[in-house]
């Protein structure tokens, strides 16, 4: 690996993009630069955790913001108030325990006919912990055994590597389907906002998060609009993961039963409209706080 030394010769400021909240890192990384020449107010991070609000000289940016609107060039969705057959869009690529009791959440009461949905238990990633009390999920339990013996379920014709790829968009999904359920990353530690929001934001659908909590006020800080007058997200706050996650499927499973789901779209078309332009317009934003 290159010295700091090496990778900045003749620049009198330094700035890193950093991928962890390892403050050890960070010291060990400045007295490197510090001993290349560089004066220590000069060396500045950009990361991707909302932790690097609590780092010195540490500016927080969301990438996969920035990385997603850079690769998905297709057509952002036009906002459109005819019906939609489905109500809600919920995919998932890579299966872990957690994501699997969300959707099978879902599924087991008979909801999953009634969006796009997409689950695909063929592609695991090793999780530290399951962060779901599992003591407290009775029948689901079960119900998600069941669940995982009949997926994959498929509601598109794209392969697993057009699945993982951000240019590619099944136009439907949001076009025809009114809210986006996000089933983010991780349901704990830092707040990472990946392109599953991004996507709903882009082609212009509500949307509920299953991730870390404070992901949706972290949303409202970027000044994205939130739809609190039709979404509940209260769950946002619920610091422990097994009630917060409890609470968000409770909040998916009242959009995806209810009947006045086109009226609840219809009155978002500000704020849609709104999010959907803030993020079309922030790619020049985003790669100025690289450069500042």
């Amino acid at each position: 690996m290159e010295s700091i030394a090496e990778i900045v010769k003749n620049k009198d400021t330094i700035n890193l993009y950093f991928l962890t909240n390892n403050n050890s890192d960070r010291k060990n990384i400045v007295t490197d630069a510090v001993r290349a020449g560089f004066l220590e107010d000069n060396v500045h991070f950009t990361a991707e955790s909302t932790k690097s609000h609590d780092l010195a000289g540490t500016t927080y940016m969301c990438s996969d913001e920035l990385l997603y609107r850079h690769h998905n060039t297709s057509m952002p969705t036009v906002y459109h108030s005819q019906e939609r057959s489905k109500k809600f869009t919920a995919l998932v690529r890579t299966h872990k325990e957690w994501r699997a009791y969300t959707m099978a959440r879902l599924w087991s009461k008979g909801l999953h006919e009634s969006g796009y949905f997409g689950y695909n238990n063929q592609i695991t990633v090793e999780e530290d912990i399951n962060p779901i009390d599992t003591s407290k999920l009775g029948s689901l339990k079960h119900h998600t055994e069941f669940f995982l013996k009949l997926a994959p379920f498929h509601c598109d014709l794209l392969t697993p590597d057009e699945h993982a790829d951000m240019k590619y968009t099944v136009g439907l999904h949001h076009s025809d389907a009114y809210f986006n359920f996000v089933i983010e990353s991780n349901l704990t530690g830092p707040v990472r906002l990946t392109e599953k929001v991004f996507k709903a934001i882009k082609n212009c659908q509500p949307f509920v998060i299953a991730g870390a909590g404070g992901s949706v006020q972290q949303l409202r800080e970027m000044g994205y609009r939130t739809f609190d007058s039709v979404v509940d997200h209260s769950y946002d706050s619920i610091e422990d993961p097994t009630l917060r996650w409890e609470a968000v499927c409770t909040e998916m499973c009242r959009i995806a039963k209810s009947k006045k789901i086109h009226t609840m779209y219809t009155d978002c078309k500000e704020d849609l409209l709104h999010n959907q332009q803030l993020f079309l317009n922030k790619e020049t934003e985003n790669i100025l706080i690289c450069l500042k």
